[in-house]
């Protein structure tokens, strides 16, 4: 992260791969507006683990939209266009990274945060995942310790 001349900490991501830089959204002290909070696109073959991720989202107080894997998450963010993914990597169909790059891709405005959630934790898996278009990774174990509200209420 650097500091802008603002103050505001910004961080380079994957989605600004080209040498921009964007603002850290959970940073800034601008107050969420329900318009811009109000969907949140959960992605994961596993009920479960899906069901868990949606009940947290809904409790931060986000509409909560859910897709059993890529493909069908793929044609909810063409209509829906939810300001938040939190995806599962490995799924069938289509899996998340995947769907991160076609997001990517397609997106002209109203930027989609992109959060992938797996066991995969070598570096080159990491790296994977932050070039295929996600801005943030985390190890399915440490999902509901480490995705806080923090990380979510800049939306």
């Amino acid at each position: 992260m650097q500091k802008a001349a603002t103050g505001i900490m910004i961080q380079q991501t994957a989605a600004t791969r080209h040498g921009g830089f964007k603002t850290d959204p959970a940073l800034t002290s601008e107050p969420v507006s329900s318009e811009r909070a109000m969907r949140i696109l959960v992605v994961d073959d596993e009920l479960v683990s899906r069901k868990k991720l949606e009940l947290f989202t809904k409790k931060l107080g986000y509409v909560v939209l859910s897709a059993s894997d890529g493909a069908e998450a793929w044609e909810i963010w063409k209509q829906e266009r939810p300001r938040i993914i939190v995806t599962d990597w490995v799924m069938p169909r289509m899996d998340g990274l995947e769907l991160c790059a076609r997001i990517r891709a397609e997106e002209e405005e109203n930027y989609t945060y992109i959060v992938i959630v797996t066991a995969q934790d070598a570096d080159h898996e990491i790296r994977k995942g932050m070039e295929a278009g996600a801005d943030d990774y985390y190890l399915t174990a440490m999902v509901m310790t480490g995705l806080s509200a923090k990380d979510l209420r800049g939306f």
